[in-house]
C-alpha cells in the first residue's frame, strides 16, 4: 500500500480521537455554561445524531459525487465544528458546534475507508486486511482520545484550548489529505443518466441481505459502550468489586478488540466461518463472564468478548461491501441508518433490570449473538470470495 493509501488509513484514528473531546471535555463545559444533567445529555445526543445523520447522508454522497472532495469536505467541517465549540459563547452555539463534529465524522471516517475498500478490489486483496487494519487504528484512537486529554487538563490546558488544539490537528490531517491525494480520482457510480444513479441507490436500500446484516450489526453496537456500562455496574452492584477494579477491568473489554481486528486482518478462514464462530464465542463469553466467580475469570471473559466483536465486525462489514461493490457508499448509509436502532437498547435492558435485577436485564446480552448469528446465516458463505 502506498503512502497516499496509508495516510487514509488514519481518518478513523482521527474520528474517534478527536471525537471523544465532546464527552471528555462535558464536565469543564457543563460546569462553564451551569448547564444542568438533561442539557448536558443534549450536549451528546447532538454529537450522536449529527453522527448518524452525516454517516447517512455522506454514504449516498459517496456513490454520487467524487469521493476525494467528499473527505476534504469532512475534514473541513470537522475542524470547523471543532473551532465553534473551542470559541463557543452560548448553549445554543456549543449544540451547532457538536451537530457539526458529528456531521462531519461520516465523511471522514467512512468515505476514507470507502476509497480504501475500492483500492483493496483492484488491488485483489481480502477485504478483511483493509478493514482489520483500518478499524484497529480507529481503536487506537478510541484508546488514545481519554489519555490524551486527561494529560491535557492536567497539563493546565483549558477545554477552549483543547477544542481549538483538535481543530488544528484535523485542519493538518485534512490539509495532508490533499497533498497526498492531489489528481487522485475516486470511484463514484456509473451516471449515463443520474436517474440511473438514484434507481441503483434504492435497489441497495431494499435488499434483504443487506438489511439483515445491518440489523445483526446494530445489534452489535448495543454491545459497546453502553455493554461497558452495564457491566461496570454489574461488577460493582452484583460482584461486589470496587470501582477502582471494575474500571481496571473494563480496560480488558476496551483493549482487546486489536485482537480480534488483528486476528480479522490475519485470519485465512473463509468469511461464512469467521462470522459463525466469532458470534458462538460471543455468546459464550458474555454467558462466561455472568457466570464465572473470580474477577480473573471475568476480566478472561471479557477479553473474548472484544475479540469476537472485532472479528464479527470486520467479517459482517466485508460481507455488506461484498453484496453491493458497485454501491459502497449506499451500503453505509443502510448501515447507519439501521444502527440507529441500536439507541433502543441500553433503555431496554435498563427497564428490565429495574423490574427483575441486574443480574436478569444481563441475559438480553446473552441472546443477542444468537440473534445476530439467525439473521446472517448463510449470508457470508455466497461472499466469502470478495
Amino acid at each position: 500500500m502506498g503512502s497516499a493509501m496509508g495516510f487514509l488509513l488514519f481518518a478513523d484514528f482521527m474520528d474517534e480521537w478527536l471525537g471523544w473531546l465532546v464527552a471528555g471535555l462535558l464536565p469543564d463545559v457543563r460546569g462553564h455554561f451551569h448547564l444542568d444533567y438533561a442539557k448536558a445529555g443534549w450536549v451528546l445526543m447532538a454529537h450522536h445524531t449529527g453522527g448518524y445523520i452525516g454517516s447517512a447522508l455522506s454514504g449516498v454522497a459517496a456513490d454520487l459525487y467524487n469521493r476525494r472532495r467528499l473527505l476534504l469536505l469532512g475534514t473541513a467541517l470537522y475542524a470547523f465544528g471543532l473551532t465553534l465549540a473551542g470559541a463557543a459563547t452560548s448553549y445554543g452555539v456549543l449544540l451547532a458546534a457538536c451537530v457539526c463534529i458529528g456531521l462531519a465524522s461520516g465523511p471522514v471516517a467512512h468515505t476514507a475507508r470507502l476509497i480504501l475498500i475500492d483500492r483493496a478490489r483492484k488491488a485483489e486483496e481480502r477485504l478483511e486486511k483493509t478493514l482489520g487494519c483500518y478499524n484497529a487504528l480507529g481503536s487506537v484512537g478510541d484508546l488514545l482520545g481519554p489519555l490524551s486529554l486527561a494529560m491535557s487538563l492536567s497539563a493546565g490546558l483549558g477545554w477552549r484550548c483543547a477544542f481549538c488544539a483538535g481543530a488544528l490537528f484535523m485542519a493538518a490531517y485534512g490539509l495532508g489529505l490533499g497533498v497526498m491525494h492531489r489528481g487522485s480520482r475516486s470511484p463514484t457510480l456509473a451516471r449515463d443518466k443520474e436517474t440511473r444513479g438514484w434507481s441503483h441507490i434504492v435497489e441497495t436500500a431494499k435488499d434483504g441481505r443487506l438489511l439483515r446484516l445491518a440489523l445483526a450489526l446494530a445489534l452489535l453496537d448495543g454491545l459497546d459502550e453502553p455493554f461497558a456500562g452495564f457491566v461496570i455496574l454489574h461488577l460493582r452492584d452484583v460482584a461486589g468489586v470496587s470501582g477502582a477494579s471494575a474500571n481496571a477491568v473494563i480496560t480488558v473489554l476496551v483493549g482487546s478488540p486489536l485482537v480480534g481486528f488483528a486476528l480479522a486482518a490475519r485470519t485465512p478462514w473463509s468469511r461464512h466461518r469467521m462470522i459463525r464462530a466469532s458470534l458462538l464465542i460471543l455468546g459464550a463469553a458474555v454467558a462466561g463472564f455472568l457466570l464465572a466467580s473470580g474477577i480473573a475469570a471475568k476480566a478472561l471473559c471479557l477479553a473474548f468478548v472484544g475479540t469476537s466483536t472485532a472479528v464479527f465486525y470486520t467479517s459482517a462489514l466485508a460481507a455488506s461491501f461484498s453484496l453491493r461493490p458497485n454501491a459502497t457508499g449506499t451500503v453505509t448509509s443502510v448501515l447507519s441508518m439501521v444502527g440507529a436502532l441500536s439507541l433502543l437498547l441500553p433503555p431496554f435492558v435498563g427497564s428490565v433490570a429495574d423490574a427483575c435485577d441486574l443480574s436478569h436485564a444481563m441475559l438480553v446480552y446473552v441472546a443477542l449473538p444468537f440473534a445476530m448469528l439467525m439473521l446472517v446465516t448463510g449470508i457470508g458463505r455466497s461472499e466469502e470470495s470478495t
